[in-house]
């Protein structure tokens, strides 16, 4: 903002001057430093709106819906949203069960520590589908926003007996795959970002460097 607004404006005199034929990438730039030093207020009040608009629309039942929709269809987001959900089910299914409840009186409770609304409503579905006898597996197989592995893993407890010993595995792998994934990801923001600055300000220095080298070349003609 500073370079568009403080040091382009200097430059821009000196191009317009150059009574040249400007380069595209130097006319981008050019428009975006007289857009933001031209009319300042309108660009303020206009991003204000934007925002404001898009604060109240996500908090409408509608905007609520749709991102959480868009949670599961983002990359590395949906991964860690999912892992996290899957431990969290996993764990208080298994505390549940060993505390006595039954499953469907268990999986109530657990779908209240899901964090998305498309995984909690997969599990109310599932509740209802159990209740009428299908199981658990199945169910949330169907589902099809929970990892292949857990349903696998859900489908041999019920077979072999052994369903509060699986989700307490399931709960401890899925809670070091959520944290795993996340630390790969705040690992790969800091190259990632670096690119993205020296992108845009490899794009500043072409844009600033063309027009005189073109002015120059036309000199030495």
């Amino acid at each position: 903002v500073l370079m568009l607004t403080v040091a382009l404006p200097p430059m821009i005199d000196l191009f317009n001057n150059l009574d040249a034929q400007l380069p595209l990438p130097t006319r981008v730039l050019i428009f975006m430093s007289e857009s933001m030093t031209a009319r300042p207020l309108e660009i303020l009040v206009t991003l204000v709106v934007l925002v404001g608009a898009f604060v109240r629309y996500m908090k409408s039942e509608r905007g609520h819906a749709m991102w959480h929709r868009a949670q599961l269809h983002i990359p590395v987001l949906s991964s860690v949203i999912v892992q996290n959900d899957t431990a969290r089910i996993s764990s208080a299914l298994s505390s549940l069960v060993d505390a006595g409840l039954s499953l469907p009186e268990a999986l109530e409770v657990a779908t209240e520590t899901a964090s998305n609304d498309v995984i909690r409503a997969a599990l109310v579905k599932s509740r209802t589908q159990l209740l009428a006898g299908d199981g658990l597996a199945r169910p949330m197989m169907d589902a099809g926003v929970f990892p292949t592995t857990f349903t696998q893993a859900l489908r041999v407890g019920e077979n072999t007996g052994t369903l509060d010993a699986n989700l307490r595995r399931m709960a401890e792998f899925y809670a070091r795959s959520a944290d795993d994934t996340l630390k790969s990801f705040v690992a790969l923001l800091e190259p990632l970002s670096t690119v993205v600055i020296a992108a845009l300000v490899g794009f500043m220095a072409i844009a600033v460097i063309m027009p005189i080298y073109s002015v120059l070349g036309t000199l030495g003609e």
